[in-house]
């Protein structure tokens, strides 16, 4: 399947907000892996979005906790 870059961050934005994450951070989220999917790296990119979702519901993940990016993709 092919997904435009922008449909598929908003999609991914969308999956992180419905799972309570703020506006920001699941702005972050969503373009940290869209990118990391489009230089090659599917296990750390796109497919990580349900897996993240899922530990949320869980409880294994604070969706209110901030994203630090250390260094620059």
């Amino acid at each position: 399947m092919i997904v435009a870059t922008d449909d598929a961050r908003d999609l991914a934005r969308e999956a992180f907000l419905r799972s309570g994450v703020a506006g920001d951070t699941a702005s972050t989220a969503a373009e940290i892996l869209t990118l990391t999917e489009m230089m090659g790296l599917p296990t750390h990119g796109l497919s990580r979005v349900g897996v993240y979702c899922d530990r949320i519901a869980a409880g294994g993940i604070d969706p209110t906790a901030p994203i630090e990016v250390t260094r620059p993709l």
